[in-house]
């Protein structure tokens, strides 16, 4: 479809509606700032003998690029409190010393004469191949991460410079096939009002983030690239998901209005967020939040939440290259029971496994995610491990109002052995 058509004289551009996932809620009406994000497409190609050396150490020098420029992101997070959100690029960080995803690498330059590019794009595949066979739909959403990684790695192997969204510096409203954490961070958001992407979905770290820095997004839209042009004026929905290219007068009127409608709301319950959650007849609900870092107490206190359904306690070991230990343990949960005593706090212990491992469990790369060696059956294995982290959780008791939650339970036996 032509993207604009002659009327009388006049050029009437084409209006385009898309549905997506909303993921940070707003509305916002600006102009469209397309962002080129074509993947990198290696081609097959094979080396001679005699250039694997410098084919590895090219490999090598493309890691220690994408280092260099993911702690160049993290500074940006330090020094902008970005909030408790570093723990994206430390992720990334570990990831880049993996051993699967260097090791094998490596062996494919060395073994099967890859050229550098070639090789690591097919142990990206495989590595992404683990994660889409997961029936959580957060660690589904991981296959995002590892695609940005290795675009960040592809792209310096190539050469291929990577635009920075801070150097943004109108008002617009971010258009792109997709979105690493690093890129969202990194946006400046007295410029940046909304974004919109073909891919993601609500668990992924991305809309994680645009939550937390508050701009408005939704994801999933498939193929809005497709159809926006720089300078298009865009409606962006991020309550319905819905987004507007190229809106009509009255479209443009009526959210509008819809987007006053809502500051104000937004207003009210904001006033109204040290009231006690109750219904009209006096009946109390109690309204507790699901939390993953420190960062987000801040939040259950300003809305009054009546403490913590789920702590999800895998951050603890995704973050770091050691294994947490009782004390620390012991202190994160202490800090969490004190935050919101005397209401409850649920931890949720390890809910890992070899699908979906953290670079600090001893796990062998041998695991096979089929197995099911996960979450409690993992822990059970792991005895030492689930130790470490149900001391730190009997000692933290004493400072407040604590649940355990086991996860991936499926039958008494578990229950009893646990």
């Amino acid at each position: 479809m032509d993207s604009a058509n002659m009327t009388k004289g006049k050029v009437v551009l084409q209006r385009f509606e898309h549905s997506g996932i909303p993921v940070s809620p707003g509305i916002v009406i600006g102009r469209a700032f397309l962002v080129d994000k074509k993947k990198v497409k290696p081609h097959e190609r094979f080396i001679e003998p005699s250039a694997v050396e410098e084919e590895a150490s090219r490999f090598h020098r493309a890691l220690e690029q994408s280092r260099d420029q993911l702690l160049s992101v993290k500074k940006h997070y330090e020094q902008n409190n970005i909030g408790d959100y570093g723990y994206l690029v430390d992720v990334s960080l570990l990831m880049l010393k993996d051993n699967m995803l260097v090791r094998e690498t490596e062996q494919l330059i060395r073994v099967e004469l890859c050229a550098a590019e070639w090789a690591f794009w097919q142990v990206i595949q495989k590595i992404k191949a683990v994660f889409s066979n997961l029936d959580d739909e957060y660690f589904r959403d991981r296959q995002n991460d590892i695609d940005h990684l290795g675009e960040r790695v592809l792209r310096n192997l190539v050469g291929l410079e990577i635009k920075r969204l801070q150097d943004v510096k109108i008002d617009v409203v971010v258009v792109a096939h997709d979105l690493s954490p690093m890129d969202t961070a990194q946006m400046d958001v007295h410029y940046v009002k909304a974004f919109v992407t073909d891919l993601g979905g609500r668990t992924s770290h991305t809309a994680i983030l645009a939550r937390a820095l508050g701009i408005p997004a939704a994801v999933g839209l498939e193929n809005i690239t497709d159809t926006a042009n720089g300078g298009d004026l865009i409606i962006v929905d991020g309550i319905s998901g819905k987004v507007i290219l190229n809106p009509t007068p009255e479209e443009v009127a009526h959210y509008n209005t819809r987007r006053e409608r809502y500051q104000k709301y937004i207003e009210e319950l904001d006033n109204q967020a040290e009231n006690l959650a109750e219904t009209a007849d006096g009946r109390r609900v109690m309204v507790r939040g699901n939390v993953e870092l420190e960062d987000e107490l801040r939040l259950l206190s300003k809305y009054r939440a009546d403490g913590i359904g789920l702590y999800r306690t895998e951050f603890m070991y995704l973050n770091h290259e050691t294994l947490p230990t009782e004390e620390d343990h012991y202190r994160t949960y202490m800090k969490f029971a004190e935050a919101v005593y005397p209401e409850i706090l649920t931890i949720r212990t390890l809910d890992l496994g070899g699908d979906k491992a953290a670079h600090s469990l001893p796990l062998s790369e041998e695991v096979n995610p089929a197995l099911g060696l996960r979450s409690i059956r993992l822990c059970m294995k792991e005895r030492e491990i689930f130790k470490e982290q149900l001391r730190g959780i009997l000692r933290a008791s004493v400072k407040g109002n604590l649940r355990v939650m086991f996860p991936m339970i499926s039958g008494i036996h578990e229950i009893e052995e646990t």
